[in-house]
């Protein structure tokens, strides 16, 4: 079976940071949603990064499309 794919927006906060690191080692599919893909890059270098922001809809539609579940920090 594949990973279970989650989209994460909040991967460089407080909580959002070590939660995404635990979401990938523990095997799922993460896909972090950024404003600054640039800002993530430097903690998640080989996490695949979608530029988009919650103030855009448009870009989150893009942004879930195929993915399982989503982890949201604000």
């Amino acid at each position: 079976m594949p990973p279970y794919k989650i989209a994460v927006i909040g991967a460089t906060g407080n909580l959002g940071a070590p939660v995404t690191q635990d979401l990938i080692n523990a095997g799922f599919a993460v896909t972090i949603i950024a404003r600054s893909p640039e800002k993530v890059r430097a903690l998640f270098p080989s996490t695949p990064i979608i530029q988009g922001d919650v103030t855009d809809v448009a870009s989150l539609i893009a942004a879930f499309e195929g993915q399982d579940a989503l982890y949201l920090n604000l």
